[in-house]
């Protein structure tokens, strides 16, 4: 594999050859419940092969540290970001390092299933409102799994609440339902995805949280009608599994070394996203047209 630096933090510098890693070919079976789209599947994870950990136990270019950011556009209007050994991120046109958006808690360990990143969220609040749960609430990251899923004990309480304070707001419900959700509203004319209740999971040993405003809480199944985009789990150990769409247009940091978690909540919020093209920088053109001559 190969890799860009990005040197001033904002474009494409040199290009920077991995040392050797495993990959594996496996057949379209093994995509089964994947999205029709998908070509391929790139580990994460603290398993010994998935690509950070390759890279940082193969040399100490690559410290034990990467970041995501998921677009939530499609690849006609940019993509999202990958990067190994940290920041700084640089996201235009935010003018600063994103990471001073983050929110910060500890990784935690688990046994029964320890290549994948758990951490404890405190408590779950709808527009300041603290929903009745049993705390702390055992969570996890997975990209696999689309829309976050809430254990049955958690989603009841979770959805009760939410009605409550899209009502205050004149959200109107529709019976229109589309699989797998179970609450949808009407869009409005005029309406905005700011006007949508905040969703906050208290994490940390602060008042840290993990805001989830309505680009990642609401998504649009047709022409007029959206749906809470969480859906009922059943009595699997993880109470709470924050999916991919969760994650889009939030930059999102594994510190393995520190097993610490950083995240921003919505970059939409600071005028800007993981939808972009990074430049090529002029010094990229120079050392590979050298190279090429």
């Amino acid at each position: 594999m190969f890799f860009y630096s990005i040197p001033d933090g904002l474009s494409f510098g040199y290009r920077l050859n991995s040392p050797p890693v495993i990959f594996a070919c496996v057949g379209r079976k093994s995509y089964n419940g994947f999205p029709g789209e998908a070509q391929g599947m790139l580990s994460l994870s603290r398993n010994p092969l998935s690509l950070p950990s390759q890279l940082s136990s193969a040399v100490n270019l690559f410290p034990q540290k990467f970041a995501l950011c998921l677009p939530s556009k499609t690849e006609d209007s940019g993509f999202g970001d990958l990067f190994i050994g940290g920041g700084p991120y640089f996201l235009p046109p935010y003018q600063e390092d994103a990471s001073r958006l983050f929110t910060t808690v500890s990784l935690i360990t688990n046994a029964a299933s320890s290549d994948e990143y758990f951490f404890q969220v405190k408590s779950i609040k709808i527009d300041e409102k603290v929903v009745p749960l049993r705390n702390p609430i055992l969570s996890k990251l997975s990209t696999v799994v689309p829309f976050t899923v809430l254990h049955h004990s958690i989603y009841e309480p979770f959805v009760e609440e939410f009605k409550a304070k899209a009502l205050l707001k004149k959200m109107v419900e529709t019976e229109t339902m589309v699989s797998p959700f179970e609450l949808c509203y009407r869009m409005k004319k005029g309406f905005k995805m700011e006007d949508v209740p905040v969703i906050d999971l208290t994490v940390g040993s602060g008042d840290g949280r993990w805001r989830i405003y309505g680009w990642n809480s609401m998504v649009v199944v047709k022409k007029g009608v959206m749906c809470l985009a969480f859906v009922r789990g059943g009595s699997d150990r993880e109470e709470i599994v924050i999916g991919g769409y969760q994650m889009e247009d939030n930059l999102v940091e594994i510190d393995l070394q520190s097993s610490k978690l950083s995240f921003t909540s919505s970059l939409l919020r600071h005028n800007t996203s993981c939808s972009h093209f990074r430049p090529i920088s002029t010094d990229w053109w120079r050392v590979n047209l050298h190279r090429s001559s």
